[in-house]
């Protein structure tokens, strides 16, 4: 499952940013798999978006470069904390 790391951008609040992205979602009929906070980058908060497929994860991170998105694999760590937020 590859997963796209994103920076929210520190002057959009949260709420505006994050519909941006699902409006997206929806009207490409991307279906992400997960949504997991992943730390900071100086002063940006990171995300990870995880996806099913990799066509879908580079369709996403093309459309939405400038949050300097990252297409890579989960660390186990990170495996680990998804599957227990997917289980809640």
């Amino acid at each position: 499952m590859p997963v796209v790391q994103i920076e929210k951008p520190a002057n959009q609040p949260f709420a505006a940013w994050f519909s941006g992205l699902r409006q997206w979602l929806d009207l490409n009929r991307c279906e992400a798999q997960g949504f997991t906070p992943a730390g900071r980058r100086v002063d940006r908060l990171v995300y990870l978006v995880s996806f099913k497929d990799p066509v879908s994860a580079r369709e996403f991170s093309l459309n939405f470069r400038e949050y300097d998105p990252v297409i890579r694999r989960p660390t186990l760590s990170e495996r680990s904390r998804m599957a227990a937020e997917a289980a809640d």
